[in-house]
This record gives structure tokens, C-alpha cells and sequence, in this order.
């Protein structure tokens, strides 16, 4: 059962984010459930990478700096597809 106020899939992306620490899974899981990154603690992910800028960001699943690749092969296939930008 799920924790007081939280439902199924938080407890489960609770477990991955423990489970696959440091495996680079995280945002993959959060943005195909439509979540938030939120990245609230120093690190080389701040602004313009430059340690005095605001090291605050939330990223939305929506945001332009979420791409996803199409494996080459897939291109390959199927001519009608085009990479992301």
C-alpha cells in the first residue's frame, strides 16, 4: 500500500531514484510520467555553468532542452522519419 498521501507510481519513482542511483535513469522516468525535474542543489547543471548563477531549475517534460533521439536503424527503416532537432 502507499505511503499517506502519495500515490503508486511516486512510491515506485521513489524506488527507481534509490534503486538506479547515479545510472542516469531519473529524468527518463520522471519525463515519460509527465513530471517535473527538479534539480534544487549545486552542481555543474547550473545556468550558463558558472557557479554564481541560480542553481534552482525545474525542468517540465515539455520543455525544448527534453529531446529524444530516433535510434539511427529506426531512420534507416522507415525513410519517412526525420531526427529532433
Amino acid at each position: 500500500m502507499a505511503a499517506a498521501g502519495k500515490t503508486v507510481l511516486d512510491v515506485v519513482l521513489e524506488e527507481r531514484r534509490l534503486e538506479f542511483a547515479f545510472e542516469g535513469q531519473r529524468p527518463y522516468d520522471l519525463f515519460r510520467n509527465n513530471r517535473a525535474l527538479v534539480r534544487d542543489y549545486p552542481g555543474t547543471h547550473a545556468l550558463n555553468n558558472t557557479p554564481n548563477t541560480n542553481v534552482n531549475q525545474t525542468i517540465q517534460p515539455t520543455d525544448n532542452r527534453v529531446i529524444y533521439f530516433i535510434p539511427n536503424r529506426e531512420r534507416l527503416v522507415n525513410k519517412n522519419l526525420t531526427q529532433n532537432p
